[in-house]
């Protein structure tokens, strides 16, 4: 009877579950039709799963509830008592339990008798209830062919998730920008601080729900990082790095050599120890430094101008005083150029980041329009012969580009020949077949057999002088004389050791005014350090 005990209790556990889930079950399989539904209403990936989700969770939880049900021994023989119609046999024999007597010994062994040759399957049977088990096979039916048909929402939910990559790469590339700030030779406060700040913009890409979110985040933060680039930044760069520069190739007087500020800081202590010779030749050089930094770093330029006139005068300690300042600003100018250059990297970044997401979101369109709008064109002085004098001109289109050739007031007629008068007239219509336009106006060197490097440079001319004379009345229309020069190609390369000094000074003179954007400094200040070393 104990076997028949424990297999009914272990029944009754299943059969409590069958009847749960046939109970529960429509409301289930309504609750999953529901959700699958929805996911075709709403651009959602999670009803779906969701529905999957809820079966399998109720399924479980009655399972669970099931295995540690507790079933009390009386519980278990009641209901054997009640499938096998035994009339309480079970339940009366659990009752005398191990009271002696006959009678108890006579109903022990009928309840022994009854449980012999019978399984917990014939005394509990399963419960079935039809209509409900029809119902949830319905809506489970219909949940898993809704499930399967084609959803119009799937495409909205790929471009959704398309648009999410979008922004976990954006994200990444953001970190692996702040990473590189960080382990930038010398990097500091202001390299952490834009790293940080990059850092919370990949956060918000991650939590951003869309492209448009996630470019509005890149908006909003890029005029803050921007406002932290001087708008003197390449005139700073260029003053602090060439004074460490000069100073790195010819030391100061005095000095073991290291930094700029260093040496000014060594210098002003070895003043006492000079003679008025070194004194005096020490002024003129710091009057020349002090001219290099009157752009970018006109702290600097005042203090060493100021050591200059009291070593001058035989001030000494006015001129130790003014080296202290001097190696003062060159720290201050150094630590500000570092700063703006990592906001640089961090705008360059967030630029990057926000023309990624755009050209996304454009689905393209913009980059081809782009691509069909810039072409391959350049401007380029085209070589063309142009008869008279005076203000006559000649244009024409070339391969790509346009070339004019054509006279001056000065009588230059294109870069490859100029001819001049001091008549004036109405100058003819130049040819500008010479003009191609193609590239070969662009400004590219190439390597010589000495390994110089040429560059093309409109400025200087290469040609024969040509006169023709002229009366000098100055009516127009009037020829009084015509030569022709020789028709060219107009192209024109110096070595670049000849002119980088003169093309450096202009740059840092154009941009010590501050009236290019931070966009083009960084893209110039890129350009002037990878072709410094071509002038040495």
């Amino acid at each position: 009877m104990s076997e028949l005990l424990v297999a009914v209790r272990r029944r009754l556990r299943w059969t409590w579950a069958a009847a749960t889930l046939q109970w529960a079950g429509p409301a289930v399989a309504l609750v999953a039709l529901g959700l699958v539904a929805l996911g075709r209403l709403r651009p959602w990936t999670w009803p779906e799963p969701g529905a999957i989700v809820l079966a399998v969770a109720a399924v479980a939880v009655v399972a669970a509830v099931a295995l540690v049900m507790r079933v009390p021994d009386v519980v278990a023989a009641r209901s054997a008592d009640r499938g096998l119609d035994t009339h309480d046999a079970l339940a009366a024999a659990l009752a005398v339990g191990d009271e002696p007597g006959e009678l108890a010994d006579r109903v022990r062994a009928r309840a022994e008798h009854v449980a012999g040759g019978v399984s917990a399957r014939h005394a509990v049977p399963l419960p079935r209830a039809p209509r409900r088990l029809a119902l949830s096979s319905v809506l489970a039916v219909g949940a898993l062919g809704l499930a399967w048909t084609p959803n119009p929402q799937d495409d909205v939910r790929r471009e959704r998730a398309a648009e999410q990559a979008v922004l976990a790469d954006e994200a990444d590339d953001l970190r692996e920008a702040a990473t590189a700030l960080e382990e930038r030779p010398g990097a500091g406060d202001a390299e952490r601080a834009v790293a940080e700040s990059l850092r919370a913009l990949a956060d918000e890409l991650d939590d951003a729900g869309s492209l448009a979110e996630g470019l509005d985040a890149l908006t909003q933060a890029r005029p803050e990082m921007a406002a932290q680039v001087p708008a003197d930044l390449l005139a700073q760069k260029a003053a602090a790095t060439g004074l460490d520069r000069s100073l790195d190739a010819a030391p100061l007087p005095g000095t073991s050599g290291g930094t700029a500020a260093e040496q000014l800081d060594e210098l002003s202590d070895a003043l006492a120890g000079m003679t008025p010779d070194e004194r005096a030749a020490l002024a003129e050089r710091l009057d020349e430094l002090a001219a290099t930094q009157a752009l970018g770093n006109a702290a600097a330029a005042d203090a060493l101008d100021a050591a200059s006139i009291a070593l001058g005068s035989g001030d000494v300690a006015g001129a130790e005083a003014a080296l202290g300042e001097a190696a003062a600003a060159q720290v201050d100018a150094t630590a500000s150029a570092q700063a703006g250059e990592a906001a640089v990297a961090g705008t360059a970044a967030v630029d990057a980041a926000a023309g990624d997401i755009r050209r996304q979101a454009d689905g393209g369109g913009d980059q081809a329009a782009g691509a069909g709008q810039g072409g391959s064109s350049g401007q380029g002085d085209g070589g063309g012969q142009g008869d008279g004098q005076g203000t006559g001109s000649g244009t024409g289109q070339g391969g790509g580009g346009q070339g004019g050739g054509g006279g001056s007031p000065s009588g230059d007629v294109g870069a490859g020949g100029t001819r001049s008068g001091t008549g004036s007239g109405q100058g003819g219509q130049g040819n500008p077949t010479g003009g191609s336009g193609t590239g070969d106006q662009q400004a590219a060197g190439h390597e010589q057999a000495d390994r110089e490097v040429l560059i093309y440079d409109p400025s200087y001319t290469d040609g024969d002088q040509l006169d023709a004379g002229g009366s000098g009345s100055g009516r127009p229309g009037e020829t009084v004389g015509r030569t022709d020069g020789a028709t060219g190609s107009g192209h024109v390369q110096v070595p670049l050791s000849q002119v980088i000094a003169d093309y450096q000074r202009r740059a840092t003179e154009a941009l010590g005014r501050g009236d290019l954007p931070p966009s083009s400094q960084d893209l110039i200040r890129a350009y002037f350090d990878a072709i410094a070393g071509f002038g040495d």
